[in-house]
């Protein structure tokens, strides 16, 4: 009952993919649609990961203080999906804000944005790699430059997207012609906001916990979130280019 619980969310949204995303997006570029599948297989594989982390520590080595010094493998799906997860989310926006404004300092921005997203990506796959050998808190302690420079990069590329995107479609706000332009971009923002606002406060939690409570494994709840975080910003990401693709 228990396993059921857990991956019911999973096998729904395997159910309802074809149908919610195809009838949203029917037109979608073959690119755009495999970065969907992409980001759902990376995060469908997080979550069956995760539920065997979470499962070893509760349940598992209940009880038994000592195995906290060990780090079961599958802490390493901790860093390794998120990171490749926000990086994707990350770049697509550079993209978006590439083509939705001629500005040489927004372009100069995306290319950053698109450079920072790269460095801390990679870096949470390889520290997330190197976590296992071996895998034990000394090890993870010995990482911690690592993993800051991914939570601390996430974080920067993050209030960047934030920032630019929110310039670019209050300018078009500006120059709505019309009440129902207006009210659309209106709520973009607010999504453009509340979405980026979420991810960059997790890895700025993340962080703080990590860097204030190095021997203990606070860290891990934000963590255990920060993935998700980034494919719901990229379902917005979709809502967002398909209506501002119509105002430009």
């Amino acid at each position: 009952m228990s396993l059921y619980v857990c991956f019911k969310p999973q096998v729904l949204t395997l159910n309802q993919l074809p149908d919610t995303y195809y009838q949203l997006f029917p037109t979608d570029k073959v690119i755009l649609r495999v970065v969907v599948h992409w980001l759902f297989l990376v995060d469908l594989v997080q979550t069956v990961t995760l539920t065997i982390h979470g499962w070893f520590f509760v349940v598992t080595t209940w009880g038994n203080p000592a195995m906290f010094d060990i780090l079961p493998w599958t802490a390493a799906m901790i860093p390794i999906p998120s990171g490749l997860i926000s990086l994707t989310v990350q770049i697509f926006y550079a993209w978006r804000l590439w083509i939705l404004t001629n500005s040489r300092f927004l372009h100069a921005i995306s290319i950053l944005i698109i450079t920072i997203a790269l460095v801390q990506g990679f870096t949470a796959v390889i520290c997330g790699g190197l976590l296992l050998h071996p895998p034990t808190q000394e090890n993870l302690i010995r990482l911690h430059p690592g993993f800051s420079l991914w939570l601390a990069g996430s974080f920067v590329v993050d209030t960047l997207i934030t920032g630019c995107m929110t310039h670019v479609l209050a300018q078009a706000k500006n120059n709505a012609f019309s009440g129902s332009t207006d009210t659309m971009l209106t709520k973009l923002i607010h999504r453009v906001i509340t979405t980026g606002a979420a991810s960059a406060i997790c890895a700025a939690v993340d962080l703080a916990m990590f860097v204030q409570f190095p021997s203990t494994n606070y860290h891990v709840v934000p963590a255990y979130i920060l993935g998700k975080l980034f494919v719901h910003k990229q379902l917005h990401a979709h809502a967002e280019s398909a209506a501002s693709d119509g105002t430009t």
